[in-house]
């Protein structure tokens, strides 16, 4: 993932690993952590 993060341009990119999610689980936990991210972006 690293990889295919460093291939995205722009310099407001964020790499972040969320604690017990995987492709087919995510906690709400970690959907808290999107949405603050969204909110701080958008």
């Amino acid at each position: 993932m690293k990889e295919f993060y460093n291939l995205i341009p722009g310099n407001k990119k964020e790499f972040l690993v969320m604690k017990n999610t995987t492709h087919a689980k995510i906690p709400i936990e970690s959907w808290n952590q999107v949405v603050a991210w969204l909110d701080k972006t958008f």
